[in-house]
């Protein structure tokens, strides 16, 4: 990592540590060693959710950001990696409205191995390739897990997903496998929020343009993204992008 890149990511630790510190849900996120994704919160402020569905929840980032958004939704997370599904599951013990899955997501059914980084929000059903290697400490395996993976429409119900609903995606390369496996309810959803990349990290991964394609095909459009993950020239190589359903 470059010293720019240092440079970067500490301020930006910094900033976004002066965010959750006032804020009580995510001061007992960092007590559980959890910092809320609160750059998602310009996105996401202004929009109703009765139901979040969080695929990639690895140990509760993002579902704290929803229950401090939308404190009555029903949240249903899914984080195949034991370790991380512990750490979620504890954090958000005490919340009633609250789902948690052991499972990974996909566009079929079965068992199948996780490639488990050191940083466990790195881990994928893809194997980490020589671009991730290179931009992200932590994204060497650690080991592999066998686990249970299922399709979204199998596991949730179209009437389980009550309007207005949003689906985020962080599953680092299995975006569009995880859409693919959504197909039945997709309909339900108003927002999709989905991590994309511009370049392959990830052995076999659809890039930006094909889950960008599927979603388009889906009636969904684009309406906003937040800021992108850059290598040390500046190039963008990865962004969040929030989808609305087109009426």
């Amino acid at each position: 990592m470059s010293a720019l890149m240092s440079l970067r990511r500490r301020w930006h630790q910094f900033r976004k540590l002066l965010f959750l510190l006032p804020v009580p849900l995510f001061r007992r996120g960092l007590r559980h060693g959890v910092a809320a994704t609160v750059e998602h919160w310009p996105l996401l402020s202004t929009l109703t959710m009765a139901t979040v569905v969080d695929v990639g929840a690895n140990r509760g980032q993002f579902s704290l950001l929803a229950r401090a958004l939308w404190p009555q939704a029903t949240i249903h997370a899914f984080e195949p990696e034991v370790f991380a599904a512990t750490t979620l599951e504890r954090l958000m013990a005490d919340d009633s409205r609250f789902h948690s899955f052991q499972l990974a997501l996909g566009a079929s059914h079965g068992f199948v191995p996780l490639f488990v980084s050191h940083r466990s929000d790195n881990s994928s059903l893809l194997p980490a390739g020589e671009l991730q290697l290179r931009y992200c400490r932590g994204a060497a395996r650690a080991r592999t897990d066998e686990v249970a993976l299922e399709r979204l429409d199998s596991v949730l119900s179209a009437s389980s997903v009550v309007a207005p609903a949003l689906l985020k995606l962080d599953v680092q390369g299995g975006e569009l496998a995880v859409l693919e496996g959504a197909e039945k309810i997709i309909d339900r959803f108003s927002h999709v929020l989905v991590e994309v990349s511009f370049v392959p990290l990830y052995t076999g991964q659809p890039l930006a343009g094909a889950v960008d394609a599927w979603l388009n095909a889906h009636g969904f459009r684009l309406a906003g993204l937040g800021e992108p993950g850059r290598d040390a020239a500046g190039r963008a190589v990865q962004v969040d992008l929030l989808f609305v359903k087109e009426a």
